[in-house]
Formats: C-alpha cells, sequence, structure tokens
C-alpha cells in the first residue's frame, strides 16, 4: 500500500512539473522575444513620430542595442531596448544576428547591427 501511494505521488508531482514547464509564457516574454518589429514602448509611453528611423538613431556605439532579446538581427536606440526580464535564449549562435561575435554600432548616426557569418 506505501508503494503504491508513493508511485501515486511521485507520478502526480511529475504531471505537474511537467504542466508548469509547459505553460505559455506571460505576454510580456511574448512581446519581447524575437519579434520582427521593436518594442518601441518599452521605456516610453508612445512610439516616435515615425519609428521608421527615430528608434535607430544615435550619435555613438554606445546608443545602440538588440533590437530583439534573443538572436537578433537589428539594433535600436537604447531607449528602445526590449526588457528581457525572465526571458531565456537558446545559447546556439544564429547566421545573421548579433550572436556570438556580432553586436550593434552607430553607423552614419543610424543603429546598425553587426552581424555573424
Amino acid at each position: 500500500m506505501k508503494k503504491t501511494n508513493l508511485l501515486s505521488f511521485a507520478l502526480l508531482i511529475s504531471a505537474l512539473l511537467l504542466l508548469l514547464g509547459c505553460s505559455s509564457p506571460s505576454n510580456q516574454n511574448q512581446n519581447s522575444t524575437a519579434n520582427s518589429t521593436p518594442n518601441i514602448t518599452a521605456n516610453n509611453s508612445q512610439p516616435p513620430a515615425h519609428p521608421s528611423d527615430d528608434y535607430r538613431k544615435c550619435s555613438t556605439n554606445a546608443d545602440c542595442v538588440p533590437q530583439d532579446c534573443c538572436h537578433s538581427m537589428k539594433c535600436v536606440n537604447s531607449k528602445y531596448a526590449p526588457v528581457c526580464d525572465g526571458v531565456m535564449c537558446s545559447q546556439d549562435c544564429r547566421s545573421g544576428t548579433t550572436d556570438c561575435g556580432g553586436g550593434c554600432a552607430c553607423l552614419n548616426n543610424l543603429c546598425e547591427a553587426i552581424a555573424t557569418r
């Protein structure tokens, strides 16, 4: 009887852990991971008037950060940086992204990605 109860308890705990691991991420995490457009309202209440260039304007390399939390292909001004708290990224180095030696730079006063090959 004790062995059956112990087995039932172990199965219950395993099922709970599986359900917790498979739950969908919160809205914040969904909005801040691998989006094709920047989260330009992350630190501001309103997006810029012309988001196509305003969110990329810069003066120095330090002004620029990856647009997405993971495997970013574009860069934005740091004031429009995505909120990446709690976001977990894979550790693979994806070609064409700022991963593994890539980064961001201010070129001609616009943030540009320096992608890996």
